[in-house]
């Protein structure tokens, strides 16, 4: 292999880079959660304050970075949307879901939108759905079927919440390829996605009567998950999405399965069986597949997506992104 045919080669492997990273983040969450959970602090009142710290962050940033947090009316209204569905909706369903469901089960009516995302972005917007990423796709379900406890209850109710928190977490994804504000700066993208579900989050404390408060453990663990998931993941899933497409992106990030598992073994000292080995490694394989076949198939964000307008216009212009 020659010097060029090296660093070729690597330079393709760096396109994976930022979906890989979300997934250690992302996968980082559910055990500052679980920890907090278990020291008596409230789930929503975690959502909500890490989500006010996520836009205060990115407003900061975007104010020593001179970015302008001036948008068009379009663009603020599809991350208003999009931002609702994919971080108060899909958080919101999937919490539910935990509450009827083992957290097994319910990951893996979650985790159906990579299947979701690749058969819409084939239907719609002309991206092939190969054998290789079909077999991903089979591969991922698989790992995580395996992992599924349905003896430890089955509520029809709680598959349709954790099957629509996949959905609306798909839908974001697709808008972070198709919609019209994926080329504004990353910070301001985030302040204006995470603000009106921070305020649908206070908006839901105050209609249950939950308290805004948390103690140490919460402060803790929001402002980890602002700066990790809220912030750190966010912004790679996005680069992803403009390097590699959302279809490509999905499968990538059931990496963070794999990671959750590592990471709650760790701190909670649980035991991983052969059948968790099993999972992580059809998960690992499905990843491996779409990281070998994504750079022979083409299938990169853009191709034969021009010719569709509206809502999911894959690019702004020059001046849609300033002004």
């Amino acid at each position: 292999m020659s010097l060029c045919d090296v660093i070729l080669l690597g330079g393709m492997c760096l396109r994976f880079l930022p979906c890989i990273l979300a997934s250690l983040f992302y996968g980082i969450k559910p055990t500052l959660v679980n920890l907090a959970i278990g020291a008596g602090e409230s789930g929503n009142a975690i959502e909500f304050w890490g989500m006010l710290l996520t836009c205060l962050l990115a407003a900061i940033v975007s104010l020593v970075r001179h970015d302008s947090l001036r948008v068009n009316p379009r663009q603020f209204f599809e991350m208003t949307l999009f931002g609702l569905c994919g971080f108060f909706l899909s958080s919101f369903f999937l919490l539910s879901a935990y509450k009827l469901l083992p957290v097994s089960t319910t990951l893996l009516f979650h985790f159906c939108y990579p299947a979701l995302v690749s058969l819409f972005m084939a239907c719609f917007f002309h991206q092939r759905m190969t054998p290789a990423r079909g077999t991903a796709i089979m591969l991922s379900l698989a790992g995580i079927s395996i992992m599924a406890d349905f003896h430890g209850g089955f509520s029809m109710r709680g598959c349709v919440y954790a099957l629509l928190s996949g959905v609306f977490y798909g839908v974001y994804l697709i808008s972070c390829e198709k919609a019209s504000f994926p080329k504004l700066p990353a910070c301001v993208k985030l302040f204006y996605l995470y603000l009106t579900s921070c305020i649908a989050y206070g908006t839901l404390l105050l209609i249950r009567q939950e308290s805004f408060s948390v103690g140490l453990a919460g402060a803790g663990c929001s402002s980890a998950i602002a700066l990790t998931t809220g912030t750190m993941a966010v912004v790679l899933m996005m680069r992803s999405i403009q390097l590699i497409g959302a279809g490509a992106t999905t499968i990538l990030n059931n990496l963070e399965q794999v990671v959750g598992v590592a990471i709650s073994a760790f701190v909670f000292h649980e035991t991983l069986t052969s059948t968790i080995y099993l999972s992580c490694l059809l998960i690992l394989g499905g990843s491996l597949l779409v990281g070998l076949t994504s750079n022979r198939e083409g299938n990169m964000p853009g191709v034969s997506a021009g010719r569709h307008r509206g809502l999911f216009h894959s690019g702004a212009s020059k001046k849609d992104a300033h002004t």
